[in-house]
């Protein structure tokens, strides 16, 4: 009884001590930007031999598992069908401004007016839009019931001088009242002379 005693005691002296050297759990992640980087060129290649793959499939084998005599040969160069595949053709135009202007991707236009369209998702998040530099207004993109919106209008300036405007979006990362997320995508920049 005595050793039974003193090895639990001796256990919950042993885990107090464990406890006291264990920091405090966060859910933050601190990770460098060339790693962060690193995750999001992986995530992309990911993506596009998943599309590649799986495109001669696709509508094929709808709600069963492909039978593995069916599941086609994989060779490298199918990754060079992926970028005309639905599932990548608009992301690769994202991912192609990103590249040319980086997260600042100011629009420069000519004309009298502009109207911003987005797609408003369960998703949806908020975002502000400058024009020529100063801000203009701040948008939230959620749709008013449970369905989902596409091409409607989240920014618009009409009246403007029939000159060289900028409009910028920035998108906050914060979600709207309600939503699941807080994503905004960026649709279409239409331009009024």
């Amino acid at each position: 009884m005595r050793n039974s005693l003193a090895a639990t005691f001796g256990l919950l002296i042993a885990l107090v001590l464990i406890q006291c050297g264990t920091p405090p759990y966060s859910n933050e992640l601190a990770i460098s930007l060339a790693n962060l980087q690193d995750r999001i060129k992986g995530g992309w290649a990911g993506q596009m031999v998943g599309v590649a793959y799986g495109y001669p499939t696709e509508f094929v084998y709808n709600q069963r598992i492909v039978p593995e005599d069916k599941m086609p040969e994989w060779t490298p160069d199918r990754v060079a069908n992926a970028l005309d595949q639905d599932e990548l053709n608009v992301k690769m135009t994202f991912a192609t401004v990103l590249d040319e202007k980086g997260l600042d991707a100011t629009n420069t236009l000519e004309g009298a007016g502009a109207i911003v369209t987005v797609p408003y998702l369960p998703s949806g998040g908020s975002a502000q839009f400058y024009l020529d530099g100063e801000l203009d207004e701040q948008v939230g993109v959620f749709p008013d019931g449970d369905y989902r919106q596409y091409g409607d209008s989240a920014w618009h300036a009409c009246g403007l001088e029939n000159t060289s405007h900028t409009v910028r979006g920035v998108v906050l990362g914060e979600p709207c009242r309600g939503a699941q997320g807080s994503g905004v995508l960026l649709e279409n920049l239409v331009v009024f002379r």
